[in-house]
């Protein structure tokens, strides 16, 4: 057989066998791909010079069963809230995120036995002037606004917290009837210094709505007055792979007929803790710009989560358990560190412990948790998400994925080279020939997700096997064909 034609021969069968594995007509091969990811970011899962930054105040069972006595059930009265905010902000903090939903202002209080019996006291001494003006002052304090306002009034003054939003980018909606407030129409203007602008295209915290059209789209935002006092407000949807792991987020958000787009909560809070003005952050050929960092995105507006803030453990009965790297704090403890410090005793932080500090409030009970599957865990909690994504931003360490075609072209070369291998070489020399370049590739792709690349693994290799194996097809046939001529 003519060595052109044979030439020819091996191209097409490498072209062949590229294209079948990158359709992946079943999306099997995908599903180890990812597994393979997965691998990866567990294993290149190391901290960066910012993971000690940043600090996750957990609202867990433990801590609503604690302060029951005292606050009585979840949800607990915002002035709670507003004391930690002035706590941490007096503290130093350099950024405080609350990922919970303050959806709408609180219209009613249920009043405890301790209040009502201190009530009761003291409206049976009302002549006392003394008494009248404590009487007066708990009756002022158990006006539905009020805890609202005193949260409101805290964010305000700190002038560094950042509030979650959820919304539906995609569908246009009617205003709201009364008393939805759960479902506000995005018609306030920003408030100062919240501008985000992305190559013309503004991502506002919030947006403003499209007067013109007179549309609003349905989000779930803090209530009117806290979202004005919030330094920003960040959006926390979340965008899970096909096997529902989440691997990637959108830093912006684009809103359906318009060129407004709103920006994550991470990008929101990052950006303000680097310095970074709001009207700089920019979409470029290369990605987002923030500050001195790009952002890769992908053709979806994108981008990959390069997870660095945990490492997986296996215990002695081989169970696996997340094991976190960023610092948890109960949130118990900032309160009796406030209380104590008040009445001038030792407490249990120590004062400057949230100094430069990015400080992430979640809630962790049962029932209250947003958990997401990951790469480490099937039931991370959604905070975690949130601070990888802060750590990949401030550190600047992120994924970046080749083109499509120039993967394509790779693996089509890798195809061609195993198919020469096969048809040149003897199988006991071309079988390992093969092994080494295989073992090559999948070693310096699974290196190079250390150094932030993302190269596909399993396609190039299963488009390897598949030409050599065709090929040594091909070579058996031949020589058969070959002696039965001889026979004849």
């Amino acid at each position: 057989m003519a060595p052109e034609y044979q030439i020819v021969r091996g191209v097409a069968l490498a072209l062949l066998a590229s294209t079948l594995v990158w359709l992946d007509p079943g999306g099997h091969l995908g599903g180890f791909e990812s597994r393979m990811l997965d691998a990866r970011a567990r294993h290149f899962a190391t901290p960066s010079a910012h993971t000690q930054r940043i600090v996750i105040l957990d609202i867990g069972e433990e801590s609503i069963e604690r302060l029951r006595p005292i606050y009585g059930r979840w949800p607990w009265p915002r002035s709670l809230h507003a004391e930690v905010v002035q706590y941490l902000a007096a503290d130093g903090a350099a950024a405080i995120g609350f990922d919970l939903l303050f959806a709408e202002p609180v219209t009613r209080r249920e009043v405890d036995q301790e209040d009502w019996q201190a009530l009761a006291a003291l409206a049976r001494s009302t002549d006392i002037p003394e008494v009248r003006d404590e009487l007066a002052r708990r009756i002022e304090a158990l006006q539905p606004g009020t805890a609202d306002r005193e949260f409101t009034r805290a964010v305000a003054q700190a002038g560094n917290v950042f509030h979650a939003a959820v919304l539906d980018p995609g569908r246009p909606a009617e205003m709201p009837p009364a008393g939805a407030a759960t479902r506000q129409r995005l018609a306030a203007a920003p408030a100062p210094g919240q501008d985000l602008r992305a190559s013309g295209a503004t991502a506002a915290m919030p947006p403003a709505a499209d007067s013109e059209a007179g549309t609003a789209w349905q989000a779930i935002l803090p209530f009117p007055e806290l979202a004005q006092a919030s330094r920003g407000i960040g959006h926390i949807n979340m965008l899970p792979d096909a096997d529902g792991i989440y691997r990637r987020y959108a830093p912006l958000l684009p809103l359906a007929g318009r060129q407004d787009a709103w920006p994550a909560l991470g990008l929101a809070i990052a950006a303000w803790v680097k310095g970074v003005p709001p009207g700089s952050v920019r979409r470029t050929d290369d990605g987002l710009r923030v500050g001195d960092a790009v952002l890769p995105l992908d053709g979806t507006g994108s981008a990959r989560i390069r997870y660095q803030g945990g490492v997986v453990q296996r215990a002695a009965d081989g169970r696996e358990t997340f094991q976190s790297f960023y610092r948890h704090i109960p949130y118990e403890q900032v309160l009796q560190t406030i209380d104590l410090r008040a009445a001038g005793r030792q407490a249990p932080l120590p004062e400057g412990a949230f100094r430069d500090r990015v400080v992430l409030v979640s809630a962790q009970a049962a029932g209250l948790s947003d958990l997401r599957a990951t790469p480490f865990s099937a039931v991370t909690p959604g905070i975690e998400i949130h601070a990888n994504i802060i750590d990949n931003l401030l550190a600047g360490r992120f994924l970046h994925a080749p083109p499509a075609w120039s993967m394509f072209l790779l693996t089509l070369a890798l195809s061609v080279g195993a198919g020469m291998l096969a048809g040149r070489l003897r199988f006991r020399v071309g079988v390992p020939s093969l092994l080494a370049l295989a073992g090559g590739y999948a070693g310096t792709a699974w290196a190079a997700y250390g150094a932030g690349w993302v190269l596909p693994l399993l396609p190039p290799l299963a488009a390897m096997a598949l030409t050599h194996g065709g090929t040594l097809l091909a070579r058996t046939v031949r020589a058969e064909r070959d002696r039965r001529w001889l026979r004849t």
